[in-house]
């Protein structure tokens, strides 16, 4: 299924991450970025970029999700402060 290729595909590094992550598949119509209050701290539509700063998110975590085709994937990353 399109949501099974979509999970596979999908990898977010550095993780945990200081100032910016890369991501593996940029195929996607949005890109969202929750905080763990549940806020949408950031947002994307197609064309998205590989590669997203983070430099001026709090430290924590948070939830990425790409949405593509109407089927939503996730992955969790921290933010952090320290090397």
């Amino acid at each position: 299924s399109d949501l099974y290729r979509l999970r596979l595909h999908l990898l977010v590094y550095p993780n945990p991450a200081m100032d910016h992550l890369v991501l593996s598949d940029t195929d996607a119509a949005v890109l969202l970025i929750y905080d763990e209050l549940g806020k949408c701290v950031y947002r994307q539509t197609a064309p998205l970029s590989s590669v997203i700063s983070i430099s001026g998110f709090d430290p924590g975590l948070y939830l990425l999700i790409l949405r593509k085709d109407g089927y939503d994937t996730f992955q969790r990353f921290q933010k952090t402060d320290m090397p």
